[in-house]
């Protein structure tokens, strides 16, 4: 599992315009682990129809299609998939915490020497990250002390031209 670990540090970019769950794609990943399970269990754990239209149009408690607020009817994951999906992430969450806790274990040493590094670090970085916010918050001060001078400008000029006239 020490590989799979490292395999994940490693993402393959990808560009997808297919639905996506949990982050991945259904079409180049989910429907195809989904049917590798059917194919390694040795019957459809997973429905077939569910693999073969796996998107369906969102209903209402009384069965009558969802909008959009811009009224397009919504899509989402058939149930049955969605259900299967879940079940998948939940075991890989769970190995990949007890492969986690099993190299912490094993490698004590170098675990704390990981730690200590990543708080240094981090401390680096919250600080830097302080900086960058206080100082847009200053500019945002500064950018609307200067719009509401303005507009007070604006607004007695106004005010002004209104008496001269």
């Amino acid at each position: 599992m020490n590989d799979l670990l490292l395999t994940l540090h490693n993402p393959i970019p990808q560009k997808s315009t297919d639905r996506k769950s949990y982050g991945m794609s259904l079409a180049q990943t989910w429907i195809p682990a989904c049917t590798a399970i059917n194919v390694l269990s040795g019957y459809n754990a997973i429905d077939p129809a569910v693999l073969g239209y796996p998107i369906r149009y969102a209903t209402d408690k009384d069965g009558s299609l969802k909008f959009s607020s811009k009224g397009n009817v919504q899509m989402k994951v058939a149930p049955e998939l969605g259900k299967e999906i879940r079940t998948i992430m939940q075991n890989f969450e769970a190995q990949v915490r007890q492969d986690t806790a099993k190299t912490f274990e094993t490698h004590k040493d170098e675990t704390a020497l990981q730690i200590e590094q990543i708080q240094k670090q981090g401390a680096e970085v919250a600080k830097w990250e302080k900086l960058v916010f206080e100082s847009g918050i200053a500019k945002l001060k500064v950018q609307n002390s200067m719009e509401k001078a303005m507009s007070e400008a604006v607004r007695k000029s106004a005010k002004s031209e209104k008496v001269t006239v």
